[in-house]
């Protein structure tokens, strides 16, 4: 939902996202007003688990909640109030749980442990950066943890 991007996602777009899932071609309107029947129709019937990662805010995600049968799953660094929708704080991870993680995810790697401290430190802890991160690296062995890091702390690269 890019919240924290300076122009975060539109709840039309989401509901977009979703409806092209089913009809990729379909001509669609733009306002969330209109879109809003589409989306409830084409998730109706169907057992789906929507997720809304990075959420700005309770505006943002109001009016995506699915229909019934679905599931919706909505990530925020804020705290979401809506009616209906339980909350489940999460924390950043310690350092030494942070370093755990990596460790596992990139089992057959040869790192340094301050090579791996910063990359944990770049992830703010968080684990779905730390999985992503650690994911990356053990698919491209030939990438160094260093350069990683490098290229994470390079916020215009």
């Amino acid at each position: 939902m890019r919240g924290l991007d300076d122009v975060a996602a539109t709840s039309a777009e989401a509901m977009t996202e979703v409806i092209r899932a089913w009809f990729p071609v379909a001509q669609l309107p733009t306002e969330a007003a209109q879109l809003t029947g589409i989306y409830q129709e084409v998730l109706s019937d169907k057992r789906v688990l929507i997720i809304l990662d990075n959420a700005r805010d309770a505006a943002q995600v109001r009016g995506l909640e699915p229909p019934q049968g679905c599931a919706l799953i909505i990530t925020s660094r804020r705290t979401i109030v809506l009616p209906g929708l339980e909350g489940i704080p999460l924390d950043e991870l310690s350092e030494d749980e942070s370093l755990r993680l990596l460790w596992a995810i990139m089992a057959n790697r040869v790192e340094s442990d301050d090579d791996m401290k910063g990359l944990a430190s770049q992830c703010s802890y968080l684990p779905l950066g730390l999985r992503a991160a650690g994911t990356y690296l053990a698919g491209y062995p030939a990438h160094t943890v260093k350069t990683y890091v490098r290229e994470l702390a390079n916020e215009r690269g």
